[in-house]
């Protein structure tokens, strides 16, 4: 059987004794200050500032005081920072609108300052990184940073059992090739009934990729399962009614607040697949259910599960290549540590290898 799997958490924390990453950009050092606002607002419409580094402020004084000093862009590396700034014609041409021939040709009012690569997420964090450029502090959300609980012997054995499975179903599939393709199945915990399987079917199609596949082929059992008959959606709205009306019930000689406590007390449990069943009368999507995958999904697919409401995804070989849920930094092959989107799974991996694939596609269990 697989060793057991590593949580893959969204927010990483950093070794403290560690150096903080940094990224070189070019800054105007001598900006004066009635400046400051007009030129920040040219270089925001002239420069492309990377979103990776929108934790990053544009400005801070400069060390005499009557000045500002702005970052102006990304280094290129070239070992002039004048030199990098007139190439961008059109930012060169805001500096000397702004700030007069006197510092637009004068090279040593451009200068390399490095900036923190990674927004900090604790308080130390930002103090220490703001000794380097003042950054906002983005501080995770408590579900963030919560830990994983330990799995009991029995989420162990299920796991296994369908990790399993989806490793020898990509390795019986694999016709054409010595290395092992992927499978995905998505499996109900609560039940620990299967509800869909596939194998990597891009051969017929780019997009039929495992997870998607097997997305595709919950969703069709969905509707062969609970058949758009008289009034579907009539009968879903009503039980959603008749569910809120009844937390609302508990709660009537009570105040507002009270009220709204039920209310995400209803939202809370809407991430298990049962409860969503029984609220609709029908799944949502892949609500509350697990994907088992032999190696580690693409961006694409990962998104797809996001989409479909995945509650976990398990992967027995990761992909440093390609895979989306692995990198060792938040938000940059790492999909799921991204805040903007609005649903999150958690995320596991078996970190096997090719050898490791193919013990356990020949073994027993």
């Amino acid at each position: 059987p697989p060793p057991p799997p590593r949580a893959i958490p969204r927010v990483i924390a950093r070794d403290a004794n560690e150096p903080i990453a940094t990224v070189t950009c070019v800054a105007l050092t001598r900006v004066p200050v009635r400046a400051t606002a007009g030129l920040l607002g040219d270089v925001r419409a002239h420069g492309a500032w990377p979103s990776a580094l929108a934790h990053v402020k544009r400005a801070r004084k400069a060390p005499d005081g009557a000045h500002t000093m702005i970052l102006l862009a990304v280094a290129r590396g070239e070992g002039d920072a004048k030199g990098e700034i007139d190439a961008l014609d059109a930012l060169a041409g805001a500096v000397r609108a702004r700030c007069g021939d006197g510092t637009a040709d004068d090279a040593g009012a451009f200068a390399y300052v490095e900036v923190p690569a990674s927004a900090p997420s604790t308080k130390d964090e930002w103090d220490e990184a703001n000794e380097m450029w003042p950054v906002s502090l983005v501080v995770a959300n408590p579900h963030e940073v919560m830990p994983v609980p330990a799995a009991t012997a029995e989420e162990e054995a299920y796991a296994v059992r369908w990790m399993t499975a989806a490793v020898k179903a990509a390795a019986e599939a694999t016709t054409t090739s010595t290395t092992i393709g992927n499978c995905a199945i998505i499996v109900d915990p609560a039940s620990g009934e299967e509800i869909a399987r596939a194998v990597d079917e891009s051969e017929t199609h780019p997009l039929r990729h495992a997870a998607l596949a097997a997305v595709d082929y919950a969703a069709k059992r969905d509707v062969a399962t609970y058949p758009e008959t008289v009034g579907v959606q009539a009968q879903i709205d009503e039980r959603r009614a008749e569910k809120l009306a009844r937390g609302v019930a508990v709660v009537a000689d009570d105040d507002e607040d009270n009220v709204n406590d039920v209310k995400k007390r209803k939202r809370d449990a809407g991430t298990n697949g049962a409860t969503v069943t029984e609220l609709m009368g029908r799944p949502y999507l892949c609500t509350g259910y697990d994907a088992f995958l032999a190696r580690e999904p693409c961006v694409m697919c990962a998104m797809a599960l996001v989409h479909s409401r995945l509650k976990r995804v398990f992967f027995a070989a990761p992909n440093a290549e390609t895979g989306a849920l692995s990198g060792d930094k938040a938000g940059v092959r790492r999909l799921h540590s991204v805040r903007s989107l609005n649903h999150h799974y958690q995320v596991f991996s078996y970190d096997v290898d090719e050898d490791g694939l193919r013990a356990i596609a020949d073994s027993t269990h």
